[in-house]
C-alpha cells in the first residue's frame, strides 16, 4: 500500500465514531428489531418445511415474501397459504386442497394450478402474471382477480364457466 493510501486509510479510521456505532448497535430497540426479524425468518422457514414441497432454491426477501427458483407444491389442509410468495420460476401448485383464498400466491409465476378446490369462489389474491393458469373444477363465481397477463387461462367446470 502506498504512503498516500495508508494516510487516507488512517484518516478515514479517525473519522469513524466508534462510540456512536457501538451505541447504535447496543440500542435496545434496534436489538429487539433484529431479534424480531430473525424470529420471523425462522417462522417462515419452518412453514416452508411443513406446508410446502419446494423443488429448487428459495430466498426470504426483506419484506418477508418468498422467491423460489424452481417449483412449489402446497401440501397442507389449511384454508389459506401460510407464507406469501413473490415470484416462482416454475410451477406453483395448490390443487386439490381446502383453500378458500389465493392470498399469498406468487405475483409472478410460470405455471399456476389451483384446480379442484371446491371452497375457492374467487381468484382474488392469485398471480398477476402467469404463462399458464389453471383453475378448473373449483366453485368460481366470477373471474375477478384473474391474472392481467396470461398466455393460457383455463377455468372450465366452474359456475362462472357455465354462465358463459
Amino acid at each position: 500500500m502506498s504512503k498516500k493510501n495508508k494516510f487516507l486509510f488512517s484518516e478515514s479510521l479517525e473519522e469513524l465514531d466508534l462510540e456512536a456505532i457501538s451505541q447504535e448497535y447496543e440500542d435496545p430497540e434496534k436489538i429487539e428489531k433484529r431479534v424480531t426479524i430473525k424470529k420471523q425468518r425462522k417462522e417462515i422457514e419452518e412453514l416452508l418445511k411443513t406446508d410446502f414441497l419446494i423443488n429448487g432454491e428459495y430466498i426470504i426477501n426483506n419484506d418477508f415474501t418468498v422467491s423460489v427458483n424452481g417449483n412449489v407444491n402446497w401440501e397442507s389442509e389449511k384454508e389459506k397459504l401460510s407464507v406469501t410468495f413473490k415470484e416462482v420460476t416454475g410451477l406453483f401448485s395448490c390443487m386439490k386442497s381446502k383453500l378458500k383464498s389465493l392470498e399469498g400466491s406468487p405475483k409472478k409465476v410460470v405455471s399456476f394450478d389451483c384446480s379442484n378446490n371446491e371452497h375457492l369462489t374467487s381468484l382474488e389474491g392469485g398471480p398477476e402474471e402467469a404463462k399458464g393458469y389453471y383453475c378448473s373444477n373449483c366453485n368460481l363465481l366470477s373471474l375477478e382477480g384473474a391474472p392481467r397477463k396470461v398466455e393460457l387461462f383455463y377455468f372450465g367446470n366452474n359456475p362462472i364457466y357455465d354462465k358463459q
